[in-house]
């Protein structure tokens, strides 16, 4: 079996010529200080972004990184991981898909001694992929607030009213008010289309029935069929279709075939084709990008803004927390090879000179990279103890029970039919009670503990 290093020297030598490939840094510093391989799924402008700290990394440190970039990433680790020739380091959107690698990832709290503090007991909990006692295995390089409603500062007479309503009085307020669309929707995103949808789904269940039923939906433990994962899909409908809308096909193949970065285009037109976008923190990004509106500039705070999705339940249930609970989703970054290089580059992503340009952060001490009031705002929520976090349920399930949610939200909005709800949600049961049944082996796929901390 040939080693982790000639695997990796060989695997870069392949991919040099490739757009997903990222070779950080020059010879030198490899020759002197030795090299550190990184495998993530960041790819072209994302990619980009990581290679600044990456570049940071390499001129403080003298060490090379080997950085690869592919969107088939979980592929390619489970891959490397059999052939027993892993990265160094991998850094991966879904902590689920970590959960089958948990005895191979080398313990981090020694590591991070010296930033523990930097996270607050939320992420701690998330770094420990949901176990409270276990060790620190992760490092969020990344970091993106999903419970948040955007809308144009210009019709925010519609979209904040004094009193903050529940999202469903929100859209038969404004439907009464004359607006034909008040949400805007985009599903597509191959070969992943419909985790927009998933989003408003975890969102409403963990506003609806709290963070300990969200969490044992996402660990495999609350049935797709109960009532309270049913009433979480039919209030996702009552909110979006207004009168109805989204009986109409048209409306329905729209969002269907709208991808997710273009969906709130249109709010910022002359004559707005919808009001509100339900879309996480990341999505400032294609917002303030003026190719993507018309060649306008349009700035957080002036343009545009956000506020906090708000709680569905009519009283907080029994062993509820006061605190505001918040869906978030991370990169994770994971050691494979306990080497020194290694140490000190998990070690720099985790401190604030470790920030990757343009995303917000977990870490405390990690500034945005403006300091508008929105971005302040959001990364308060983000790092603050006074919030209860939980991780997008589907990045947690395993990719299975990931893959058969996006499907059925995709098929949910072409037939919110009653009787179709009940045949998908029996459906993804069933994915469920299948994963529930595997044993360690070839197809076995591993739940993780809790997605809230």
């Amino acid at each position: 079996m040939t080693s982790t290093r000639t695997h990796w020297a060989t695997v870069l030598a392949l991919t040099a010529i490739l757009p997903a490939s990222v070779g950080v840094g020059g010879c030198s510093s490899a020759a002197r200080h030795g090299s550190v391989t990184v495998l993530a799924t960041w790819t072209g402008g994302e990619a980009d972004d990581f290679k600044k700290a990456l570049d940071r990394f390499e001129r403080d440190k003298h060490i090379h990184v080997n950085y690869v970039g592919t969107r088939d990433v979980d592929q390619v680790l489970l891959t490397d991981v059999r052939n027993g020739t892993p990265p160094d380091i991998a850094i991966l959107p879904n902590p689920g898909g970590l959960a089958a690698y948990r005895d191979k990832l080398k313990p981090l709290d020694d590591v991070l001694k010296e930033q523990k503090n930097a996270y607050s007991q939320s992420w701690q909990r998330l770094q420990r992929l949901g176990k409270e006692r276990e060790p620190l295995v992760a490092v969020p390089v990344k970091a993106d607030l999903k419970s948040i409603v955007w809308y144009p500062t210009r019709l925010g007479y519609q979209t904040q009213p004094k009193t903050v309503q529940s999202p469903v009085d929100l859209t038969r307020r404004m439907v009464r008010a004359g607006v034909r669309q008040p949400w805007c929707l985009g599903m597509s995103s191959p070969p992943l289309s419909g985790w927009p949808g998933t989003d408003w789904i975890e969102d409403i269940l963990l506003h609806q029935q709290g963070s300990d039923a969200y969490g044992q939906w996402a660990s495999g433990e609350l049935p797709w069929t109960s009532l309270k994962v049913q009433q979480a899909w039919e209030t996702w409908h009552d909110i979006i279709s207004g009168r109805g809308l989204v009986k109409d096909k048209s409306v329905a193949a729209s969002a269907l075939l709208t991808n997710f970065a273009d969906a709130g285009r249109p709010m910022f037109a002359k004559s707005p084709g919808c009001s509100m976008e339900h879309q996480a923190s990341f999505i400032m990004k294609f917002y303030r990008d003026p190719k993507r509106q018309n060649g306008r500039t349009l700035r957080p705070g002036t343009n545009f803004d956000f506020f906090p999705f708000s709680d569905l339940r009519e009283q907080p249930g029994p062993g509820q927390p006061a605190r505001p609970a918040l869906e978030v989703s991370a990169d994770l970054a994971v050691m494979f090879n306990d080497t020194s290089q290694a140490r000190d580059l998990m070690r720099y992503l985790a401190s604030p000179q470790g920030g990757v340009s343009g995303a917000f952060s977990a870490n405390k001490r990690v500034a945005p990279d403006s300091n508008d009031s929105v971005s302040m705002s959001i990364h308060k929520m983000l790092t603050s103890d006074e919030n209860t976090l939980c991780f997008d349920a589907s990045d947690f399930m395993p990719a299975t029970m990931s893959t058969g949610f996006n499907q059925a939200v995709r098929e949910y909005l072409a037939n919110p039919a009653p009787t179709r709800l009940g045949e998908l949600l029996t459906d993804l049961d069933q994915i469920r009670k299948d994963l529930k049944k595997a044993t360690v082996g070839e197809n076995s796929q591993d739940w993780l503990a809790n997605p809230c901390g």
